[in-house]
């Protein structure tokens, strides 16, 4: 679905953004409080990633902890920091109520195609992965 909608940014010659969330920590929930939990953290993950973007854009699951969103063509308008900005807003407030002892933190990388972007999904969504994996890196050296 989303090689077609890029196809269809393609057509038109729209810019498109794409997202890709990595859960930090997934392994430390698993480990200290049992499989279930990280399920349940997943899952949690997947809810607020649902109330975050609008029903028109595609996001899916692909990994064992990673998301990726990608907007309806259509949508492209809303500029992805305004989006992540509201996704990690919405992590706030999940981390204000939960009480596990470990908090929600994704990893975000962002990427952006011109108007005359002509590469495939997989480069969109292989950098847009660097990216993440980028951010990672730096919360890991800031610890």
């Amino acid at each position: 679905m989303a090689g077609h909608q890029l196809e269809i940014a393609k057509r038109e010659r729209k810019a498109v953004w794409l997202i890709y969330a990595d859960l930090d920590n997934l392994k430390t929930v698993n480990d200290k409080l049992g499989h279930e939990a990280g399920d349940a953290l997943i899952r949690d993950t997947a809810h607020i990633f649902k109330a975050t973007f609008r029903e028109s854009d595609l996001v899916a699951r692909v990994g064992g902890d990673e998301f990726v969103v990608f907007p309806a063509v259509a949508a492209v308008s809303v500029n992805a920091e305004s989006m992540v900005a509201r996704l990690h807003e919405h992590i706030e407030n999940y981390n204000a109520v939960i009480t596990s002892g470990f908090n929600l933190s994704l990893s975000v990388g962002v990427s952006y195609t011109e108007q005359s972007y002509c590469g495939s999904m997989l480069e969109l969504l292989s950098n847009t992965d660097r990216l993440m994996y980028e951010q990672k890196r730096q919360k890991k050296e800031i610890r």
